[in-house]
């Protein structure tokens, strides 16, 4: 082989390696992307009312309000996600704000192939509500949420903290009792359009139906309310 060949198929090979390389690196940006694509900003659109399914709000849901408050905001969750966390205090500011108009449901929504903590966050809020009720529920949320990395790191000492009995608390998280709970939660999360987290469907009092799509900022979440309410 000449030396014009051999460059020749030197650039040749480096060609297919480099062409090779982009389509793997492509192909593990994409799946990087569906497997995060729950956790980005995603712009909630113009507030208008769109045709939602979701499971009625009931007693036995986490309410955090008046149940008979004319806007619902049912919130799906996941107590790993850092735009949960970020958006967890728009909706304390929400709640102070409207005070009865307004209901703050929190249900289920763990993405565990990218939070492996998520559902063992969860489990932990209801075996909180087990054994402190909708106080204890709410304070464990707040708490996960105020440090996410720590807290899921030693879900006991957040029991403790709020005043629960770490024993009984352990115990309850190692069972399999709320893995039916949670389950209920995610299909409802699915089959409502959700695709990530925090996902918020509000209902108002005439059965209609909006969404806000990720963690949007208060002046968003408050104007859609505003729709809501009219």
């Amino acid at each position: 082989m000449n030396k014009d060949n051999l460059v020749l198929s030197v650039s040749i090979l480096l060609t297919g390696i480099l062409i090779s390389g982009a389509v793997i690196y492509s192909t593990t940006n994409r799946g990087n992307l569906a497997a995060n694509v729950g956790n980005l900003n995603i712009p909630s659109g113009n507030g208008a009312p769109v045709d939602i399914k979701v499971n009625p709000v009931t007693a036995a849901d986490h309410i955090r309000g008046n149940i008979n408050a004319p806007i619902k905001l049912i919130e799906f969750s996941d107590f790993e996600c850092p735009f949960c966390g970020r958006f967890h205090p728009t909706m304390q500011q929400i709640v102070k704000e409207y005070g009865d108009k307004v209901v703050w449901v929190y249900r289920h929504f763990p993405l565990e192939s990218i939070h492996p903590d998520a559902k063992k966050g969860a489990i932990g809020s209801e075996c909180a509500n087990e054994l402190g009720g909708s106080t204890a529920f709410w304070a464990y949320t707040d708490k996960i949420f105020a440090d996410q990395q720590g807290s899921l790191a030693d879900l006991g000492k957040v029991a403790t903290s709020i005043g629960l009995n770490v024993t009984a608390f352990n115990t309850c998280l190692k069972s399999t009792k709320y893995d039916e709970v949670i389950s209920k939660d995610i299909t409802d999360a699915t089959n409502s359009g959700g695709q990530g987290t925090p996902w918020t469907v509000i209902v108002n009092s005439k059965g209609k139906t909006f969404s806000i799509n990720g963690a949007q900022p208060y002046e968003q979440v408050k104007a859609t309310i505003e729709q809501a309410l009219k």
